[in-house]
C-alpha cells in the first residue's frame, strides 16, 4: 500500500508462464487453465511499472507517468492519464497512451514502420494517443520509416548496419550509429546526433566519420569525439552544431555561417511555470514538442496560465540548441492577449529582458503571437513568457 506523496508500484512477471490481468485493485496472473499463479492487491499507488509476460497481457497504468512493457504476446497497453513510456514488444498489440504526451519506445533487429495509429517491425500494433516514437534497430540494415507520423517528436537509431533512417513531420534525431547510414529528415527541425573516438566532417549533404552517412534536411548537429585527439569539422554545414571533443587534444571547426542562420526550435524543457487552473490535463509540460494539430479548447496539447485573478503568471522553458535569438513565436488557442514580457537566460545565469508590451492577439481564437528583437548579445537556451490575467 503507497502512502503520501507519488508512489510507484513495480511488478516484473517476465518470468511466468501465464497472462497478466486487472481486475479492479489488483493484478493476477493465471495460467493457460485460467488457474491463478499469483495476485497482488494495491492502494494509493500514482504510478505503475509493469513488465508483463511472454503471453498475451492486459497492462493498465495510474494517473500520472507509467513504464508499462509488454514482451511476447498479444499485449494490450493503457497508460490511461500522465505522460507514460510504452513499449509492447513482439506480438500484434494495442498500445494506447491515453492522456498527456506518451512515448513508444521498440527496438529490434527489424524494418519499423510507423504512421499516426500503426507500427509495423515486432508485429503488427494498433497506436492510440501516442505523441512520441523511440525507434532502434540492430546489427543488420534496417529501414525505420517514420514520414507517416504527424503527432510529435521522433528519435530512430540505427545501430549497425547501413540503415535508412526516414523522420516524421515533427522534430526528429537521428543517430545512425555503425554502417553507411541514409538519413532523411522531414518538415520539422532535424538533428544527427554521433559519438566515437574518430574525426567527423560534417557537411549539408554527408557525415563521415563512424561510416558515411547521407544525409538530407538535417538544419543541427551534435558530434562527441572520444578519448583520443580527434578532429571534428563542421565548417561547410550550414546549420547549428553542438561539438564535444572529450578527452585528448582536438581540434573543433564549427559552422563558419551558423550564426547567421536562422534555427527554428521548439521548447524542449520546461524549467518553471505558475498556474491556477485546476485541471492536470492543462499542464505546461503541454508546451513542448511540435505545433498544436488541434485548435481551441484542446486540453491536452495546450497550457492555461491562470483564471483571471489580475495576477502575473510564468512559464519558462529550455531549447535544446543555444543561439542569439531574434524572436519568439507562442501559439494561442484560446485565452488569448496575455502576454507582456519576454527574458532569456544569459550564459551568466542572468536574465535580459527582450521583449515588454502589448499581446495583440484576440481572444477564443489560434492566433501565433510572434515577438521580434535584435540579437542577443550572448548565446541563450531559456526563455522566460509573462502573463498578465486581467
Amino acid at each position: 500500500m503507497g502512502g503520501d506523496g507519488i508512489d510507484t508500484l513495480h511488478l516484473d512477471y517476465s518470468s511466468l508462464d501465464g497472462t497478466i490481468g486487472r481486475v479492479a485493485n489488483s493484478y493476477r496472473v493465471t495460467d493457460r487453465s485460467g488457474r491463478r499463479l499469483t495476485q497482488v492487491n494495491f492502494a494509493n499507488f500514482e504510478r505503475f511499472t509493469l513488465i508483463g509476460t511472454a503471453n498475451s497481457d492486459r497492462l493498465i497504468g495510474a494517473a500520472n507517468e507509467d513504464n508499462l512493457q509488454g514482451g511476447v504476446g498479444n499485449d494490450a497497453l493503457n497508460g490511461e492519464a500522465g505522460d507514460d513510456t510504452l513499449s509492447g514488444g513482439l506480438g500484434d498489440d494495442l498500445l494506447n497512451g491515453g492522456e498527456g504526451s506518451d512515448r513508444l519506445i521498440e527496438t529490434g533487429d527489424v524494418d519499423f514502420t510507423a504512421t499516426n495509429t500503426t507500427l509495423t517491425g515486432l508485429g503488427s500494433d494498433r497506436l492510440i494517443g501516442i505523441e512520441q516514437l523511440v525507434l532502434t534497430g540492430g546489427e543488420s540494415n534496417n529501414a525505420i520509416d517514420a514520414s507517416a507520423f504527424v503527432l510529435g517528436s521522433v528519435a530512430l537509431s540505427g545501430l549497425g548496419g547501413d540503415d535508412i533512417l526516414i523522420g516524421g513531420m515533427g522534430s526528429n534525431s537521428f543517430t545512425g550509429g555503425l554502417g553507411n547510414d541514409t538519413i532523411r529528415g522531414n518538415t520539422g527541425s532535424d538533428t544527427v546526433i554521433a559519438t566515437g573516438n574518430v574525426n567527423f566532417r560534417l557537411t549539408d549533404e554527408s557525415l563521415s566519420g563512424i561510416g558515411l552517412d547521407t544525409l538530407t534536411s538535417v538544419e543541427q548537429a551534435t558530434l562527441t569525439g572520444g578519448v583520443s585527439a580527434n578532429t571534428i569539422d563542421a565548417s561547410t554545414f550550414s546549420g547549428a552544431v553542438t561539438l564535444i571533443g572529450g578527452a585528448g587534444n582536438d581540434t573543433l571547426i564549427g559552422a563558419t555561417n551558423s550564426i547567421g542562420q536562422p534555427v527554428s526550435q521548439y521548447a524542449s524543457s520546461v524549467i518553471a511555470a505558475t498556474s491556477e487552473f485546476g485541471s492536470a490535463s492543462w499542464s505546461a509540460q503541454q508546451v513542448l514538442g511540435v505545433p498544436n494539430v488541434f485548435n481551441f479548447g484542446d486540453s491536452r496539447q495546450a497550457w492555461a496560465a491562470a483564471t483571471r485573478d489580475g495576477t502575473i503568471e510564468q512559464l519558462t522553458v529550455g531549447f535544446a540548441t543555444s543561439v542569439q535569438a531574434t524572436g519568439t513565436t507562442i501559439r494561442q488557442n484560446w485565452g488569448n492577449g496575455f502576454i507582456r514580457k519576454v527574458e532569456v537566460l544569459n550564459e551568466d545565469d542572468t536574465f535580459t529582458e527582450v521583449w515588454q508590451g502589448i499581446d495583440s492577439s484576440l481572444p477564443n481564437q489560434v492566433f501565433d503571437f510572434r515577438v521580434n528583437w535584435t540579437p542577443t548579445a550572448q548565446f541563450v537556451k531559456v526563455a522566460d513568457y509573462d502573463r498578465h490575467q486581467p
